[in-house]
């Protein structure tokens, strides 16, 4: 039986990211949130659209029996500073467009990874190009995919997995 091209792959617009891919992406982010000192019981939380960097920093985080915090994508500094906060997340993953938009509200010790926002996205969302270099926005947080480049796969088995770490109104009141 023929195999389908798209088996154990993740597609996003043009661009493909297969399962040895993934799981090598996420060994490499388990070992950089290991260095940042993020273990088990700790929260790496999330504020990315439908893209590969949320697999990977949310499966991450996992490894390590550390919680997945996703974020609205939607939320302003308030909204986000005040999860960051409460789950005492020790690192941020976002998209470089909305960086702006929370900016003001991150915690000072908290480690930020940059993901370039991809083409596809940008489409969807009407998202302008960035205008020149991303460097002003990124000013001292590190981009996600060359982060992830420089790491070690980890290789130690993981523990038990927590659960995702979900915040919505109904649970903060706020």
């Amino acid at each position: 039986m023929e195999e389908s091209p798209v088996n154990g792959v993740i597609l996003s617009g043009e661009r493909r990211l297969s399962q040895p891919q993934l799981l090598d992406n996420v060994a490499r982010a388990a070992s950089g949130f290991t260095a940042m000192g993020i273990g088990a019981e700790d929260a790496v939380a999330v504020m990315l659209r439908n893209d590969f960097p949320f697999f990977e920093a949310s499966m991450a985080a996992n490894m390590l029996g550390a919680h997945a915090v996703p974020l609205n994508w939607h939320f302003k500094e308030v909204e986000a500073g005040f999860i960051l906060r409460d789950s005492a997340a020790k690192a941020l993953v976002i998209h470089v467009d909305l960086l702006p938009q929370v900016k003001a509200g991150l915690p000072k010790k908290i480690k930020t990874l940059i993901v370039e926002t991809p083409p596809e996205v940008r489409e969807t969302y009407g998202i302008s190009e960035p205008e020149g270099d991303l460097g002003d926005e990124k000013g001292d947080h590190e981009e996600w995919s060359s982060w992830v480049a420089r790491q070690v796969p980890r290789e130690l088995a993981p523990p038990p997995p927590p659960s995702s770490m979900i915040y919505t109104s109904g649970t903060t009141g706020n």
